[in-house]
């Protein structure tokens, strides 16, 4: 039951069906559903020992909302503690709903087949309003203009989108890479089911991404790429492969996407960077607190590791990333212990395919401002409870210790000021 509620849930978050529907927003199902979930969450969190079991990754996320409510009591905004904990509570829900709820790979593999109904559902509108006139609609937008007629007249760029949390084209195509690698674990060892429906899936998604006309999809898709070698060939192989697919998906943004892939052409993102890199400057411990960037810019940082520093500071930094480290290495130990040749083991791949998809999103979220997104959060339970049924069966406790996670966490919050500092410098030059 709690698996069953979880998953219409989590489904149902990520279509947002009442942008598509306004009446539906009156019955507040999104709210209901919720609701339900989190009572037979709580439910399974005391009957099945959750806690004790996803110790470590719980308190990570119990800790990092509770410290998103406290930046806002540290700027004085008393009254923002709870409006921030309603705003975030939605996407952090899924985190618990999963590992509270899902506790085999065939659950795994169902909660990923909802995931891809949704990018599914949102790839055909978007391929069917894209290509049935040149006009705005939820599913497609004009880039760079407020003015549909006048878009349409002078052949500005169009771009497919979803709904809701993806009503961003680049959101969107973060989405679609990410399932990519998850898609792939389907029709294992089965020859037709691979030619049949997992071929025109990948084909979906990939034509999908085309249409957001997304630049940093492209990039998640090539760090994927190289990764899927590096399991092969290490380092050689790793640099021929970024070497050559580099070069192919430049030229493939820049003459079928006619989009160019430079520093120059960021320049207005690496402005905003760039007022980001000062708020850290004067606040680097505590941040200027959550959600309060935007009104301070008038726009978002367009990069989820700025976003988390300039808005929480470096405590927060290290709690958000975190809780990608706890789960990131066991779903790395999991997938090196066989090696890539034997797929036999159902395990191993899910470990793989769900760490590549995480780096992807990682990978992708240096140009997206998706630090409270949920979709992250579900790939995290899910690698959460592989690394639980590895522990169930082999006896080995893979989650790292706090030195690990505490030192790749604030190494990563250096990176970051660093490598944004360098784009700003010489992206202007």
């Amino acid at each position: 039951m709690g698996y069953i509620v979880s998953w219409i849930y989590i489904v149902y978050y990520h279509l947002s069906l009442p942008d598509l529907f306004p009446s539906l927003m009156s019955l507040r199902i999104g709210m209901v559903l919720l609701g339900l979930a989190g009572l037979v969450t709580l439910f399974s969190f005391i009957s099945q020992r959750v806690m004790a079991d996803y110790k470590t990754q719980v308190l990570f996320l119990l800790i990092f909302t509770g410290f998103i409510m406290f930046t806002r009591l540290m700027h004085g905004w008393f009254g923002g503690a709870p409006a921030a904990l309603v705003t975030y509570l939605p996407a952090c829900a899924v985190f618990y709903m999963v590992v509270g709820n899902v506790d085999s790979l065939g659950k795994i593999n169902a909660l990923r087949t909802g995931l891809l109904f949704v990018a599914m559902f949102f790839v055909v509108m978007g391929i069917l309003d894209f290509y049935t006139g040149p006009r705005e609609t939820p599913f497609v937008m004009f880039q760079g203009s407020l003015d549909e007629a006048r878009a349409a007249l002078e052949g500005g760029m169009r771009r497919t989108r979803g709904l809701g949390l993806m009503n961003d084209p680049n959101d969107f195509a973060q989405f679609l890479v990410c399932l990519m690698p998850l898609t792939l674990l389907m029709g294992r060892g089965k020859p037709l089911v691979r030619v049949v429906i997992v071929t025109p899936i990948l084909g979906l998604l990939l034509f999908g991404v085309y249409l957001t006309r997304s630049r940093g999809a492209l990039v998640g898709l090539l760090i994927m790429i190289v990764l899927a070698v590096w399991d092969r060939f290490r380092w050689f192989g790793s640099l021929v492969a970024g070497g050559v697919g580099g070069a192919v998906l430049l030229v493939y943004a820049k003459v079928l996407m006619q989009r160019d892939v430079s520093l120059e052409a960021g320049a207005d993102r690496l402005d905003i960077w760039s007022d980001a890199l000062g708020e850290i400057k004067r606040s680097p411990l505590m941040g200027v607190g959550f959600g309060s960037f935007a009104d301070i810019a008038s726009l978002t940082t367009h990069n989820s590791f700025l976003l988390a520093q300039v808005e929480l500071g470096l405590v927060g930094f290290v709690l958000w990333f975190g809780l990608f480290v706890v789960v990131l290495i066991p779903l790395w130990k999991i997938a090196a212990a066989r090696p890539v040749s034997d797929t036999t083991d159902p395990l191993t791949n899910t470990a793989r395919a769900l760490r590549t998809a995480i780096i992807g999103f990682l990978a992708t979220a240096w140009f997206l401002s998706r630090t409270y997104a949920a979709f992250p959060l579900v790939l995290l339970g899910m690698g959460a409870v592989v690394e639980h049924l590895h522990q169930q069966a082999t006896g080995q406790v893979l989650v790292p210790r706090p030195k690990v996670w505490l030192t790749a966490s604030v190494g990563a919050a250096v990176a970051t000021v660093i490598l944004a500092y360098l784009m700003v410098r010489f992206g202007r030059v």
